[in-house]
């Protein structure tokens, strides 16, 4: 960085070690403060396209790199995507450097070193943070946060599950109707829109707002009511930073403003858009859809809730067609009614696995505090019950409370849910059980300790890829050792990878012929 050129060499003067947080901030500051934003933002969409294949469209804008990083992960040489989403919102609540009389410092922003030096300051500031908060909460708590931010990009978000099971979660019935009745189109016609303009940004980083989108089937109201939901002026986005990202939180865990809103407009009259990380449009129009619906109400959420039962339902009844799925049954003890687990799996007419199924979507305190289970219990609370209804169940068959039921000599629990809600988080997965033995205490004291089965936590996506990449008898080996008590808060889909041999082909997936119903346009993208 050099006065009035753009010549992009930074300094490389490394911190001492155990320097504080400040010191680190202020060097990350003194890049994002001399940085036209345009041009920052465009830097890190070439980054993006360096690291997702596409690096050819970052060539034809003359963004410079050494090609081989185009191929080559090593860390030491990498700008990692949940770095990139953190240096867009750190450029937004960063002010510009005060004008002054004579030349300029620039930001030369044309090539990948800059953005490797300002991810460099950002993993500084990071560390030095990260010291501070594990003297409070330790390595195990923290390594909750680090997969909550990581795990998500490591795996991607454009697959056709996500897209599938977002759809028909959010996108029909009550849902649906709430979306279109509130934002003014269909949730088929905002993920249509969304698409298009992920395959427009896939090649260019830069687009009028104001383009026409006719020719691919999207009328004028369509794109001006999907943008209103996708997108966010500079100024809206600076203001949204600045009131979410408190200065007191990690700057690793802070709210990001991609997520609302993936894309940015930009210059005079906002009349350019921009979508710095392509892959969070997508997440936004598929899993972000709840964004959408969130305000619609008890109603909307207990349909979400059933749906979600039904898709998992229908998944695991696909995966397991030697075994018998069963939806909840409902049972009387005296004059009461009860319903059992969401789902229960059988082999020789024994239950061996009891589901339930939570659709609660993971908060931002679920996913970043440091006290998850204090900040954000209400959120927990839902995991706690379902973990206490798997055990209520077990315990009355056991009693012979519940007519017809036979369990299995090691039954399993399960706990399916919509996000990653215990993935690398012992500490919270033990909270949780313990919060679970006392509700049965206070609720159901005739529990013993064989009715507390083995319980294992998993998100549906984990449970998506053992279908695609998996069989029924690996489907049970992963149960097994899952709850032999030596892999607790694993991935389910790791513990899978352990125990299964690898396929040549995955397996279809079983809702691929019912896409066109939900989104009639498919396959046109």
């Amino acid at each position: 960085m050099h006065p009035g050129r753009r010549n992009g060499q930074i300094s490389k003067r490394s911190g001492q070690s155990g320097l504080g947080p400040q010191v680190y901030r202020r060097r990350l500051r003194r890049y994002l403060q001399r940085a036209d934003d345009s041009k920052f933002l465009q830097m890190l969409w070439c980054v993006d396209a360096l690291h997702s294949d596409r690096a050819a469209a970052a060539e034809a804008i003359n963004f410079r790199f050494d090609p081989a990083l185009a191929t080559q992960s090593l860390a030491a040489h990498r700008v990692f995507a949940w770095e990139l989403d953190t240096l867009a919102n750190e450029l937004l609540i960063t002010p510009k450097e005060a004008a002054r009389s004579g030349r300029q410092l620039l930001l030369d922003c044309s090539h990948y070193g800059t953005a490797l030096e300002c991810a460099r300051a950002l993993r500084k500031l990071e560390n030095a943070q990260d010291r501070r908060s594990l003297d409070r909460v330790g390595v195990i708590s923290e390594m909750h946060r680090l997969t909550q931010r990581q795990f998500e990009w490591q795996w991607g978000f454009a697959d056709l599950p996500t897209l599938y099971r977002s759809v028909r979660l959010f996108g029909q019935g009550s849902s649906g109707a709430y979306f279109e009745e509130t934002h003014g189109l269909t949730v088929s016609d905002f993920v249509y829109l969304g698409l298009i303009l992920c395959r427009a940004f896939f090649g260019k980083p830069v687009w009028k707002a104001s383009s026409p989108l006719e020719q691919y089937g999207v009328d004028d109201r369509t794109r001006r009511r999907g943008l209103a939901r996708l997108a966010i002026t500079m100024d809206d986005a600076r203001a949204w930073a600045c009131e979410k990202c408190h200065p007191k939180l990690h700057t690793a865990y802070r709210p990001s403003v991609l997520r609302e809103h993936p894309i940015l407009l930009t210059g005079e009259r906002s009349q350019i858009m921009m979508a710095p990380i392509v892959g969070l449009l997508f997440q936004r129009v598929t899993q972000g859809l709840y964004l959408d619906v969130v305000g619609g109400g008890l109603a909307v959420w207990q349909t979400i809730g059933k749906e979600f039962e039904r898709y998992a339902f229908e998944l695991l009844t696909a995966m397991l067609p030697g075994s018998t799925v069963a939806p909840e049954r409902r049972y009387r003890i005296r004059k009461n009614q009860f319903d059992g687990p969401d789902i229960e799996i059988s082999r020789n007419d024994r239950i061996e696995l009891l589901v339930e199924c939570k659709a609660k979507r993971l908060t931002f305190e679920a996913r970043f505090s440091e006290n998850p289970l204090d900040d954000a219990g209400e959120a927990y609370a839902e995991i706690i019950k379902g973990v206490f209804q798997i055990w209520r169940f077990a315990s009355r068959v056991r009693r012979g409370l519940v007519p017809g039921a036979v369990l299995a000599e090691r039954p399993v629990g399960m706990v399916i849910t919509l996000d990653p809600w215990l993935t690398m988080a012992n500490d919270q997965g033990r909270e949780v059980m313990a919060a679970a033995r006392r509700m049965c205490a206070e609720k159901e004291p005739d529990l013993t300790d064989q009715d507390f089965c083995p319980i294992l936590f998993t998100s549906v996506r984990e449970l998506e890829r053992c279908q695609l990449l998996g069989s029924e008898e690996s489907f049970f080996a992963t149960i097994a050792k899952g709850s032999d008590g030596d892999h607790e808060a694993w991935l389910f889909s790791v513990i899978h990878d352990e125990v299964a041999p690898e396929k040549d082909e995955p397996r279809d997936y079983p809702f691929a012929d019912d896409v066109k119903r939900l989104l009639p346009w498919w396959p046109k993208i």
